[in-house]
């Protein structure tokens, strides 16, 4: 499972709410749980705000979730 799925479904938030504490809209949450685009600085200091957690926490755990799945 995706790392930031993971983070999402753990907190019990839809994507839909999360889009709205974050501003980050739900397609593109979408398609970072999917993997088919990478967040960018901005999409990663919104989402981590969101989730109360530090950006560089947010991308570590996206990173080895990366690593995880090669």
């Amino acid at each position: 499972m995706n790392g930031l799925k993971a983070l999402r479904e753990k907190r019990v938030i839809t994507q839909e709410e999360l889009s709205s504490a974050s501003g980050v809209g739900v397609a593109t949450i979408s398609r970072l749980e999917t993997g088919r685009v990478k967040p960018s600085i901005k999409t990663t200091r919104a989402l981590a705000k969101a989730f109360s957690i530090s950006p560089e926490e947010l991308r570590e755990l996206l990173v080895l979730e990366q690593q995880r799945l090669l």
